[in-house]
């Protein structure tokens, strides 16, 4: 029962991933046209929408064994693991090629850079953490004491967020913020990496003065994180790097390398094991192709996916607050049945996790999105 519940989801979510984007096609073009991702031609922007829908299928599995077992894990299942370990692993090569795309240029404006950053990802992060203490006083907890309440404040604003004394938050993100610390790691390196290509630029008083702000940061994150993970984003610079051999290889045989690269996803997400080195170089060498043109036969260039992709961080980090607001609750399922009958639940629970994060792009990230207000920021757009 167990392994055909497993093999059903699998089904489920291609099914529904095909779903999703077919009607997400069918919307009309003014629609489409408020996403900016329509109007570029990026696999990027296609690839996004498929890793935030796998990240929930991953979570959706582990939901079912933390509400029957009490514990946020799953059995050891390569391809359900891999659900989350490689989306999570293509995220960071996406982050790491489009700020190694920009220490090409001679200049940073490092305070359009960090003000864009906080801009585009701590309002939505603020929103889940004020849900976080919302849901908490709805579950009659005890009081919690000042200090209590101040010192989750300061791990959850530094990204090292933790559950609220014995309310066990963890599912309610579905722990997906863990990957925020990271991002910010890589942010913060990206002064020192600017000053390794451009040592020249070691004689502007503004590079060494963000180097300086930097380097505690990083301590602080480099001890609070796993540091092999870091590779991920260092490997998109071959994506960069090695640009024209890419594309020469896609442009001279494009159907060999394309049904290469198709088996070559296959392998790692059934053969691999969760961020293993051998599975992030794999996913290294398929991100440079990715980035370099190839949109498994046309597919990334979906509409339907790059609307997606432009939904990806509110359903990244918004999908775990649905689920707990459907099964802790409203309780709209008895976990007394089989898992069968859970994966059924998919379907529905997509659509509303779909639902929620157009309204919290809309209202909350785009609005609060850093736009280029001079000449001088429109040089250093960041595309993220």
């Amino acid at each position: 029962n167990f392994m055909s519940a497993t093999v059903l989801l699998a089904v489920v979510f291609v099914l529904s991933l095909t779903l999703v984007t077919w009607l997400l096609n069918q919307l009309p073009q003014r629609m489409i046209g408020g996403f900016d991702a329509s109007h570029r031609h990026s696999p990027l922007d296609g690839i996004r929408g498929m890793l935030a829908l796998s990240v929930f299928t991953h979570h959706f599995f582990k939901n079912y064994f933390f509400q029957t077992t009490g514990r946020w894990q799953s059995p050891n299942i390569d391809f359900f693991t891999n659900l989350g370990s490689v989306p999570v692993s293509l995220f960071f090569l996406i982050t790491g090629y489009l700020f190694f795309g920009k220490l090409k240029q001679p200049r940073m404006n490092w305070q359009y850079l960090y003000r864009s950053r906080l801009q585009r990802i701590v309002p939505l992060y603020l929103f889940l953490g004020i849900c976080i203490v919302a849901i908490y006083f709805t579950q009659q907890h005890p009081p919690l004491p000042l200090s209590e309440w101040q010192q989750w404040t300061l791990r959850w604003l530094s990204f090292n967020n933790q559950s609220l004394k014995d309310f066990y938050a963890w599912p309610l993100v579905a722990g997906a913020a863990w990957t925020l610390l990271y991002e910010w790691g890589f942010y913060f390196s990206l002064p020192l990496l600017f000053l390794l290509v451009h040592p020249k630029q070691l004689s502007h008083w503004q590079n060494i003065t963000m180097l300086m702000i930097s380097l505690p940061v990083l301590y602080y994150v480099f001890t609070h994180t796993i540091i092999k993970l870091y590779w991920l984003f260092l490997l998109a610079f071959f994506a960069v790097w090695l640009e024209d051999f890419f594309k020469n290889l896609l442009a001279k045989f494009p159907t060999l390398i394309s049904i290469a690269l198709c088996l070559l996803t296959l392998f790692i997400l059934f053969a691999t094991s969760a961020y293993s080195y051998w599975q992030m170089l794999l996913c290294g060498l398929l991100f440079c192709f990715i980035a370099n043109g190839f949109t498994y036969f046309g597919v990334l260039y979906q509409q339907g996916l790059k609307v997606l992709g432009e939904l990806s961080y509110s359903l990244y980090l918004t999908h775990g607050l649905i689920m707990y607001v459907w099964f802790n609750l409203l309780h709209l399922y008895d976990f007394s049945q089989s898992m069968t009958a859970y994966v059924w639940t998919y379907p529905l629970v997509l659509v509303l996790v779909v639902m929620f994060a157009v309204i919290s792009y809309n209202y909350i990230e785009k609005p609060l999105m850093h736009r280029p207000n001079s000449r001088r920021d429109a040089t250093t757009v960041l595309q993220s």
